[in-house]
């Protein structure tokens, strides 16, 4: 997925609301709470003045730096709300490593050395994570450690990174989900290389959910007979382009859903998740993703929960 293909939308009357709100186990046996419902992709949600194209969150970490980059972020948060959804999903990579503010802002990182958080301003908190769930209802996170446009291998200490950057977060560890890579056959072509990745994060986050994900429902299954318990984030195949450029139909998402059913065939519904996906028009997304509830599936990365 390249980041730059999505089109962030900055709402101008969102950005002032940021001074007021911020001012008033076992590897195996970790697993997700609850029903996780992402909305990775949010085409054109009404009620957005400046709303157009299609917005994404995996860029929420990236964009730091970046003009209006808490715009971007409370316009992520606001999709999610509108779309009925409570998890965000985002790419960590090598974005900014090391920052051990910037994960106390977005992660709910505790600091470092007195366990208090991040202050603003000297009477409140830049906790993003902690503002989005009390403000917007967005209580899970799905990190994806590494970007699958990064050629360089991941390591364990990415990964160590990754988990480090959410240590003592208000959300709770058991809601933050680490995926080893959105594609995650584009650049780990052996699945062994995978189930390391995967196996770093059951080792460092024992109580998260550890993801791999891929468009290949052979390389899924490959990972899974490797790694015991992990969830597998199916995505959409397009042959060509991404689900932007090629979004599912009516017509088209029973080949979908048969893809996730062959998946839940090996590691049960629980541990798949119909991942990156979209559907033409919200009508559509929101009929896929109570065709998707109703089977069964309780985590999904994409998804319209509101109609």
């Amino acid at each position: 997925m390249n980041i730059l293909d999505i089109i962030f939308i900055i709402p101008k009357t969102v950005y002032g609301w940021i001074s007021s709100l911020w001012s008033s186990g076992d590897e195996n046996n970790s697993g997700a709470t609850g029903t996780w419902r992402g909305c990775m992709f949010t085409p054109a949600t009404p009620g957005f003045p400046n709303t157009r194209g299609v917005t994404s969150q995996l860029g929420y970490r990236e964009i730091h730096g970046k003009s209006n980059e808490d715009a971007q972020r409370i316009d992520m948060f606001g999709h999610v709300k509108a779309w009925g959804g409570n998890a965000l999903v985002y790419i960590r990579d090598n974005w900014h490593q090391g920052n051990i503010v910037l994960d106390m802002c977005l992660c709910g990182r505790k600091h470092p050395g007195d366990g208090h958080y991040f202050p603003i301003n000297g009477k409140s908190e830049s906790d993003f994570a902690m503002w989005a769930k009390q403000e917007y209802g967005i209580d899970k996170h799905v990190c994806f450690v590494w970007n699958d446009e990064n050629p360089a291998p991941i390591t364990e200490q990415t990964v160590k990174l990754a988990v480090d950057s959410y240590d003592g977060t208000r959300l709770g560890v058991e809601n933050v989900a680490f995926g080893v890579c959105l594609e995650t056959n584009e650049i780990m072509s052996d699945p062994s290389t995978a189930a390391a990745a995967a196996k770093w994060i059951k080792t460092h986050a024992p109580s998260s959910p550890c993801i791999v994900g891929s468009a290949s429902v052979d390389y899924l299954l490959a990972v899974a007979d490797k790694v015991d318990g992990i969830y597998v984030w199916f995505e959409q195949a397009t042959g060509s382009g991404n689900p932007i450029t090629v979004p599912l139909t009516r017509a088209t998402f029973p080949a979908y859903k048969s893809s996730l059913d062959k998946l839940a065939a090996k590691v049960g519904k629980s541990k798949v998740i119909p991942g990156e996906w979209l559907a033409s028009s919200p009508d559509d997304v929101a009929w896929m993703t109570q065709q998707l509830l109703d089977a069964g599936y309780s985590f999904l990365g994409s998804g319209k929960y509101k109609s």
